[in-house]
Parts: C-alpha cells; structure tokens; sequence
C-alpha cells in the first residue's frame, strides 16, 4: 500500500514544482528572474510594457512549442516515477549492504576525527562538484549518443522559451 502512495505522490509532484527549490521554475528563482529583469529594465531605460504584454500572451503560452514542453515534463516525470522511483529504492538496499560489508570486514572507520562542520562542508563541496559534472556529463552524451539526441533535439527545437522550456 505504502508503495501506492508512493507513487501517487511522486505522480502529483509535477502540480507542486513551483514550491519546490530543487525545480527549474520554483517561485523564489522566478521572481528573481523578474528582479533581474527590472534592474535590466531600469539600467536601459526601456519601456516595459510591451514586453510585460508579450510575457502574458497566451501566445506564448498556449503555443505549440510551449506545449510541447508541457508534455515532455509530464512524460520526463512520468518515466522517473516508473523507472528511477524503484531503482532509487533498491539502491538504497545496496547500499546498506555495502556499508555492512565493509563495517565487518574493515572496522567502523573512525580513524578520521575531523569536527562535524568539516566533514559536512567538504562533503558539501564535493557532492555540488560531482553533482555539476555529472549534469554536464550526462547532457553531453545526450548530444553525442544518436539515440539520446532524437529524445534531446526536442529541448533545442523550441520556437518560444518559458521556464519549463
């Protein structure tokens, strides 16, 4: 049952990326997108108007571009609800078998006795290293496996950017 739910929230989560930092179109990086483009604004010194209409415009919005985006974020998620949601969970058990493994075979491991503060800033630093390379890694071979790019081409093809985009 727990299962269910789980996926049934993972599901929904689409519904809820505005609230949610680790999204591309969280509330807080729009509106500092928009703060952005005010100071813009104010050192050009050109009118807004215009393009605050354009912004609006369903146009942009309700364009087939746009909504081909729309579309592949709900497919991208859902593939990740059904492939990477159960992969994610057994890794979590394999993890754990590992440490186990190596707890018996090696000892605890406490020769380091490094303050907490250390420990968490270093690792902090070489997950958000790890995490950008793996970004760039995996963006490159969407470009370079043909397969990938059939899929990646769409992301290039856009005609209109919004945040989705």
């Amino acid at each position: 049952m727990e299962t269910w739910l789980s996926y049934i929230e993972t599901a929904i989560e689409p519904i809820f990326f505005v609230v949610n930092p680790q999204k591309r179109i969280y509330w807080l990086y729009l509106l500092s997108s928009v703060a952005l483009a005010c100071l813009y604004v104010l050192v050009t010194k050109k009118p807004i108007y215009n393009d605050l209409k354009k912004l609006a415009s369903a146009k942009i919005w309700l364009h087939p571009s746009s909504l081909l985006d729309f579309k592949w974020m709900l497919i991208n998620h859902s593939c990740r609800v059904m492939l990477v949601v159960p992969l994610l969970s057994s890794q979590i058990s394999l993890a754990l078998w590992f440490n186990t493994v190596f707890t018996e075979n090696l000892g605890e491991g406490d020769f380091l006795q490094w303050p907490a503060i250390y420990v968490s800033i270093i690792f902090t630093i070489i997950l958000f290293i790890a995490e950008d390379f793996s970004r760039y890694g995996i963006h490159a071979l969407y470009h370079k496996i043909p397969i990938l790019w059939r899929f990646h081409a769409i992301h290039h093809s856009a005609e209109v950017l919004t945040p989705v985009t």
